[in-house]
């Protein structure tokens, strides 16, 4: 069940600009796509606000992007992992509340804080939170790419 309107979801997740497409995402009764005249977003969960498609295709392209999987070990055993080609994958579990890892050690795990950093998990909740915790120790391109799901787009 939905927690905003698909409206306000709309508006929220676009800018205020109208969608002009919303359609239940085709892997998750969770998710949804919206579409503008420019851009396709995806929200992994309600309320979560992710980068648009083009956005994170041109981050994997980029030989010094960092991915970062803020899921659980057990999750990642079961549901299998996203791993682009060009770009560095990193697990660094999070929390709701917190991103440990990230919090102490990021610096050792992505030293470039201006390269484009691609943070997922199983609904886009923890990569928001690690989304968070990085732009406050002043990694300035970070992007939340949301669930595992919403990523089979860009697999190679």
């Amino acid at each position: 069940m939905l927690m905003l309107t698909r409206r306000a979801a709309a508006l929220l997740l676009v800018g205020f600009q109208p969608a002009t497409a919303f359609v239940p995402h085709p892997s998750s009764q969770r998710s949804l796509i919206l579409t503008t005249p420019s851009s396709t977003f995806l929200a992994a969960a309600p309320g979560v606000i992710t980068a648009s498609k083009a956005d994170i295709l041109a981050a994997l392209d980029n030989p010094k992007t960092v991915v970062v999987d803020a899921r659980g070990v057990d999750e990642i055993k079961e549901n299998g992992l996203f791993q682009p080609s060009k770009a560095r994958w990193v697990h660094a579990q999070c929390t709701l509340e917190e991103c440990p890892l990230l919090s102490t050690a990021s610096e050792a795990l992505i030293p470039d804080k201006s390269a484009p950093v691609l943070v997922y998990c199983a609904s886009g909740k923890r990569a928001t939170k690690a989304k968070e915790v990085l732009d406050a120790l002043g990694y300035v391109n970070v992007l939340n790419g949301g669930s595992l799901d919403d990523l089979a787009f860009a697999k190679n």
